[in-house]
């Protein structure tokens, strides 16, 4: 028994490349070999030695692929609404990078299962700021590069030269989710058409937009929580925390950590050094995004961040007091960000969910103002605050529809009912 034990303990120590089969009741059945991380790692997936057994058929064969990136150390179970929300609304395969803390414990595996089936599974051994700074810079493509991101200052960088934060972690994981998926394009030869960026902390309230709902010429992103004019700089920001990547445009969207270690990046942030602007990782995704000339729509958003627990990657604000004590009293990690799904989801006429309602998704043309902020009755007869071109709405949740597009409908206010408008020509 106790050799058994130490076995199983150095198998859950090391990184490992997996695929899982659907099994019952949605969850997957999972197939491992070790793998460790490092730049020229081999990233393919070990789905073709597996391809004609039971619970692999058709696996592989979408054209739409959802990277699911991060660990799910949430007070909130995620893994279930990332799979029926998104992975199943929309038909894809499954792609998942996980770092894990110490050891694969038997309930992060557990949760695993939760997914459903997957394409390619990397599980990583996580590591400490010091030893993430240490792998940055033996990656870096020339050593002068660190000093230089050392006057570019801010959030954007961290843990490098002691910056408080994690954002080097997303970058890394979207490095590991590019990998994933050029090397199992290379195994079944064609390329997806569609890359759905997924943070395992983020919980799914309703279905993800339908893909024919979003334009396959733009990048599409949710809207709010862009955090512009971070410590009072004058740059915009956008929301990093999920994705939806038309093929024209994933090099560049999941591309930040190359960027980063050829030194590219400098290229935009020159002037925030010049200028001696802190910035935070919304910022430099929508530099990042600029400088690759990427045109960007919005959607309304539907998902929200749970509360992490502490680690490696959440740092917890609440040391000299005693917070850490307490219970967690919402499971969402931001108010703004659960309020700003609230308004997409909810009716306040009826209090009712719209989704679930007769309100549909749909594609707007040409892209539309965010009007939440002109909601109040006193302000409604102001002209619409001009907004940047990055934050204009390409899709909305609609419940009245014409031929020209969405309309308001009387029939919602008095019937709690949607409807199509025949056009007056």
């Amino acid at each position: 028994v106790w050799k058994k034990i130490q076995s199983d303990l150095a198998w859950r120590k090391q990184g490992q490349r997996c695929v899982a089969a659907r099994g019952p009741e949605h969850l997957g059945r999972w197939k491992c070999e070790p793998w460790t991380y490092h730049i020229d790692a081999n990233f393919s997936s070990i789905l073709p030695r597996y391809k004609d057994t039971e619970g692999f058929e058709g696996l592989g064969q979408s054209k739409v692929a959802v990277c699911v990136l991060g660990a799910p150390r949430t007070v909130m179970h995620t893994y279930t609404t990332i799979r029926e929300q998104v992975v199943e609304a929309l038909n894809a395969d499954a792609f998942v990078y996980v770092p894990f803390p110490g050891f694969f414990a038997p309930a992060l595996e557990n949760e695993m299962r939760e997914l459903g089936p997957v394409v390619t599974a990397m599980l990583v051994p996580d590591v400490s700021k010091t030893e993430f700074e240490a792998r940055v810079v033996s990656e870096l493509k020339n050593p002068d590069f660190f000093r230089l991101y050392g006057l570019a200052t801010g959030p954007w960088r961290a843990p490098l030269h002691k910056q408080m934060g994690h954002s080097m972690w997303g970058y890394h994981n979207q490095h590991g989710c590019r990998r994933m998926l050029e090397s199992f394009e290379h195994q079944r030869a064609w390329q997806y058409e569609w890359i759905v960026f997924a943070r395992a902390e983020m919980f799914w309230t309703h279905k993800h937009p339908p893909l024919e709902a979003l334009d396959p010429r733009f990048l599409h992103i949710p809207k709010g929580q862009d955090n512009n004019f971070y410590n009072h700089n004058p740059l915009y920001g956008i929301n990093d925390r999920h994705a939806v990547v038309p093929k024209r445009w994933f090099k560049a969207y999941f591309n930040r950590y190359e960027s980063i270690l050829d030194g590219s990046a400098w290229s935009y942030l020159r002037e925030i050094a010049r200028n001696q602007w802190m910035i935070n990782t919304e910022q430099y995704l929508l530099l990042h995004l600029q400088a690759h000339q990427v045109p960007i729509l919005r959607f309304p958003p539907i998902s929200f961040l749970s509360h992490c627990m502490e680690g490696p990657q959440c740092m917890h604000l609440y040391k000299g007091t005693d917070l850490g004590k307490q219970r967690w009293t919402t499971p969402f990690k931001y108010y703004t960000e659960a309020l700003e799904v609230r308004r997409t989801t909810v009716d306040d006429t009826h209090y009712l969910v719209r989704l679930g309602s007769g309100w549909i998704w749909t594609a707007l043309w040409p892209p539309q103002p965010w009007i939440w902020g002109n909601l109040k009755k006193k302000e409604q007869e102001k002209p619409i605050e001009k907004q940047q071109p990055h934050e204009l709405l390409g899709s909305d949740v609609v419940c009245g529809l014409s031929k020209h597009g969405p309309t308001s409908s009387l029939s919602w206010i008095f019937y709690q009912r949607c409807e199509c408008h025949r056009s007056a020509r």
